[in-house]
């Protein structure tokens, strides 16, 4: 129950010089949800990463990340609808 009969995950990445883009795809089929009418769900979610290296003697990168960037609706639990777009930034340092 609440498992997907079938999952698949693909990630590209392309790095030229100090920036990184990373785009991620999730897909689920056959989601049981727990609807009243025992149907299953499927939907597909793509996140984009972007980055940038600064080079010094402790690598600082700055990064922007945006999760399900077509803003698809869905429900993995029923009735508990998930978030749609969402932006996150953050500064990562390497030691």
């Amino acid at each position: 129950m609440y498992a997907p009969k079938n999952k698949l995950n693909a990630e590209v990445t392309f790095t030229p010089g100090a920036f990184s883009f990373t785009l991620s795809e999730s897909s689920i089929w056959s989601l049981y949800n727990g609807a009243e009418d025992n149907l299953t769900v499927n939907y597909t979610l793509l996140d984009l990463r972007a980055a940038y290296t600064f080079g010094a003697k402790v690598p600082v990168t700055a990064l922007v990340k945006v999760d399900n960037l077509t803003n698809r609706k869905y429900e993995i639990v029923y009735g508990c609808p998930m978030p749609g777009t969402t932006v996150m930034g953050g500064i990562e340092f390497k030691f």
